[in-house]
């Protein structure tokens, strides 16, 4: 039985309707009237090209709405974001940084990691939080995060959409709208229709990959969330924790275990991980008269034991 647990995530892009005068000027870069004479788009020419074909650059978009998928308690939780990019972004940082035991996957990582980066980077965020979504510096074959149309394809020389895939295993595809239109319906302030389409899009990969991976059906509980003025969650020092709880709390266990993740602990590592937690629970400072008796230090190797065996 597969036991690895899947964060499933996509998101919709809106286009800057009013840019600036540096986004004027580095689409009309980008995209030349002639590339041959270098000749450039003008006036009311460069604002129709940059109305047609903005929306397609991570430069002259953004992000506005984030759906994700994730295993919680045999459901399967699909939760919808929405706000300012900023806050949708730091909301998805916070989420990933809690997420590490998770497995990300998404839908064509060319395109989707790269957009995520920029907008990322746009909003001064410059390190992700979960090794899922980094590409940076990668080969394609070095990212983590499951591409799940690579995946579906494999070595075959189709490239099938999620509609596509959709239809093939006979999930529901009707309320997905294509990424080129959701520009449209954004500029028409349809956002009840993006809302079914993100939910739909990210239900299909969830299905359809725990469908090929012969996993159990899960319950859908869907979580809307409109997010403002989110703030950065700091990795939080365990150790002091531990030392100011004076025990090993059931947040403080979460936080060991994410920081583990998978990897399956040798005799060595327990013996290892046995000391730190005794040297940081047990109190030897005689010299402020904070020392624990022997009752007390039995009690917390005691816990210390219990908790490395339960890992």
């Amino acid at each position: 039985m597969n036991k690895t647990k899947y964060l499933y995530f996509s998101f919709q892009s809106g286009q800057n309707f009013e840019p600036n005068s540096n986004e004027l000027a580095s689409f009309q870069r980008k995209y030349k009237k002639d590339f041959k004479t270098r000749e450039l788009y003008e006036g009311e020419e460069l604002s129709y090209e940059y109305r047609i074909r903005g929306w397609k650059h991570p430069r002259y978009s953004h992000i506005i709405s984030m759906i994700l998928a994730f295993e919680v308690e045999d459901k399967l939780r699909i939760k919808y974001i929405t706000g300012k990019e900023i806050d949708i972004l730091m909301e998805f940082n916070n989420i990933l940084r809690k997420s590490q035991d998770y497995e990300i996957v998404s839908f064509d990582n060319q395109i989707i990691l790269p957009f995520l980066g920029i907008r990322m980077a746009r909003n001064a965020m410059f390190n992700a939080n979960h090794i899922g979504i980094r590409y940076k510096n990668c080969r394609p074959w070095d990212v983590k995060a499951i591409d799940f149309q690579q995946y579906y394809d494999g070595a075959g020389n189709y490239k099938s959409s999620l509609k596509d895939i959709a239809e093939d295993l006979g999930l529901g595809f009707d309320d997905i709208v294509e990424i080129e239109d959701e520009f449209t319906f954004y500029n028409v302030g349809d956002l009840e229709t993006l809302k079914k389409s993100a939910i739909q899009k990210v239900e299909v990969i969830s299905k359809a990959h725990r469908l090929l991976l012969d996993l159990p059906k899960l319950e859908t509980v869907l979580i809307e969330e409109r997010v403002e003025a989110v703030v950065e969650e700091k990795p939080k020092n365990i150790l002091l924790e531990l030392y100011n709880d004076n025990s090993i709390s059931k947040e403080s266990a979460e936080v060991i275990k994410e920081k583990i993740g998978k990897k399956k602990l040798t005799k060595k590592d327990k013996e290892n991980l046995f000391t730190i937690l005794k040297g940081v629970l047990i109190k030897n400072d005689f010299i402020n008269g904070q020392q624990d008796t022997k009752a007390v230090i039995a009690r917390k190797e005691g816990e210390v034991i219990d908790f490395i065996n339960s890992l």
